[in-house]
């Protein structure tokens, strides 16, 4: 794939990734999800690397459309838990009423940007709770507040 095909990871493994949801194995949240890397040299998938905040905000309308989280009025927060990191996210998503009997959907209409995007929609909140450090390694990668 050419690294200019926009929206597409363009042959790097740093930007081919791909995330794993599914119904919650426990009651504290909605959904689980597991993000891997592909390897792309030797056709593999990489399980070691963290969370991935850019395909994060995602998982938020996934779970909605596909009713793995309840649809409320006039948001609704779906809860996460990280498979990677075992950090819980919670993602707030607004919703709107459609149709003539009120039946609720996402609303992805919006005035929210991205530089360089073309477009608006609307925010997508996260928040993250019990995340401290990356990849088990803690708040201080080599455990010294200083390195000489």
């Amino acid at each position: 794939c050419s690294p200019l095909s926009p929206g597409v990871g363009g042959g790097k493994s740093s930007t081919m990734k791909s995330v794993f949801v599914g119904p919650s194995a426990d009651g504290d949240s909605d959904i689980d999800c597991k993000f891997v890397q592909s390897q792309v040299e030797s056709f593999g998938v990489d399980e070691t690397h963290g969370d991935c905040g850019n395909m994060l905000p995602s998982l938020g309308p996934f779970a909605l459309e596909t009713r793995l989280a309840k649809l409320t009025f006039p948001k609704s927060t779906v809860r996460v838990k990280s498979l990677n990191s075992g950090t819980r996210y919670e993602i707030v998503v607004e919703t709107a009423k459609t149709g003539v009997d009120g039946e609720l959907a996402v609303n992805y209409a919006g005035d929210m940007r991205i530089s360089g995007i073309p477009g608006g929609w609307a925010p997508v909140k996260c928040s993250a709770r019990g995340m401290v450090g990356t990849l088990g390694r803690g708040l201080l990668p080599t455990g010294n507040a200083v390195d000489e």
